[in-house]
């Protein structure tokens, strides 16, 4: 570990800076000790929200968003956000730490965002599929804009169930707020698909009838 930091649980994690005079311990976010490189024995292991803190400050981690250290999921199932002593969400990369309540919301929002869009290139996919758009364009330039809308359909329905694999109440909220609303807006007449998984909604295949040619309504939006 380098010189600010010291070992807790499984990671070198940032000493406080707040109490330079005053004891430090390595405990989890019911103030339960966690283990160290010296303490082993009767001590919490496999626990994400473990960090050092001052043994003389402990109230001031209700002031706190989250305790300053990220995850990208929380161990011990869906966890509400606030609570100063548990870690903060890392929102899909690792510089996207949402450790304060503005940080926090403005991640809502790109979530809610996001599940909007994966239904909106569901509905433009089938647009173009369908040629009830941009008729002009034929021949491998439309098979090439079909593949690449594919590909990013595909991502980001994968980055919808990474949110929701975060096990943040809040996060997976937005993202089933985000699904319904984007639905609502492009796909209400679309046909049933057999998975409502967003990462593999994508995949859905337009059928036809029976009795005709023209496919069904899986090929119009809204």
């Amino acid at each position: 570990c380098s010189h600010s930091q010291a070992y807790c649980w499984m990671n070198c994690l940032e000493l406080p800076t707040t109490c330079p005079q005053s004891p430090v311990q390595c405990s989890n976010s019911d103030s339960k000790p966690c283990c160290t490189d010296t303490v082993t024995e009767d001590c919490e292991a496999m626990d994400q929200s473990c960090h050092w803190e001052c043994q003389a400050s402990n109230d001031t981690t209700e002031d706190k968003f989250c305790n300053g250290y990220g995850t990208d999921m929380y161990m011990q199932g869906f966890t509400a956000s606030g609570n100063g002593k548990d870690a903060c969400v890392i929102l899909l990369f690792k510089s996207w730490v949402l450790d304060t309540r503005t940080k926090f919301g403005l991640g809502c929002v790109g979530v809610i965002l996001l599940g909007v869009a994966v239904e909106g290139m569901l509905c433009l996919r089938r647009q173009l599929q369908g040629r009830r758009i941009l008729l002009r364009i034929s021949g491998v330039t439309r098979r090439v804009s079909i593949v690449l809308l594919f590909a990013l359909n595909i991502a980001s329905g994968y980055l919808a169930m990474l949110v929701a694999m975060t096990y943040s109440v809040e996060l997976f909220i937005c993202m089933v707020i985000g699904l319904v609303v984007g639905h609502a807006i492009f796909n209400t007449e679309a046909a049933v698909g057999e998975s409502v998984d967003p990462c593999c909604a994508s995949q859905a295949i337009a059928h036809t009838n029976d009795d005709a040619t023209q496919p069904i309504a899986e090929n119009m939006c809204a």
